[in-house]
């Protein structure tokens, strides 16, 4: 009896503890980079950045591209230096990688990268300096 008793406190001691909540997985598709080394190394394939929007930490890119035949790698790269103006101000670059495709189809797709590494102590915003988009993107959190 008493084994009973015990195995069934168990039972609800188990069962009546709450489970903290899994943290939402990122919807962004990558994150961004922070390296000045590959910052200032990397080499891109010509693109044309058609739209950049910023949503939660998401910044969405729409690009467009030529090729078709083989499979593109877009990665966000941050040079890791902050200009302290009012807001701060970080460089980003989006560097593209076709893998010598050589077709000549026109193609457009989106692309989301996780910007909340960017995200600077004791601040609230950031303007983003995004290679090949004249206006300046700001980063609210």
């Amino acid at each position: 009896m008493r084994y009973l008793t015990l195995l069934l406190c168990g039972i609800c001691l188990i069962f009546s503890c709450q489970r903290p909540l899994p943290l939402p997985d990122s919807v962004c598709d990558q994150a961004v980079r922070i390296s000045e080394n590959q910052y200032e190394r990397a080499k891109s394939d010509p693109f044309t950045i058609l739209e950049a929007v910023i949503e939660d930490h998401c910044l969405t890119l729409t690009v467009s591209r030529g090729g078709g035949c083989k499979d593109h790698d877009f990665s966000l790269l941050d040079r890791n230096t902050v200009n302290y103006s009012l807001p701060p101000q970080r460089a980003i670059k989006l560097v593209l990688d076709t893998h010598n495709d050589a077709c000549k189809a026109l193609i457009s797709s989106e692309h989301s990268f996780d910007i909340s590494p960017l995200q600077l102590e004791g601040q609230s915003e950031i303007v983003l300096m995004l290679e090949g988009v004249e206006e300046q993107l700001l980063y609210s959190y």
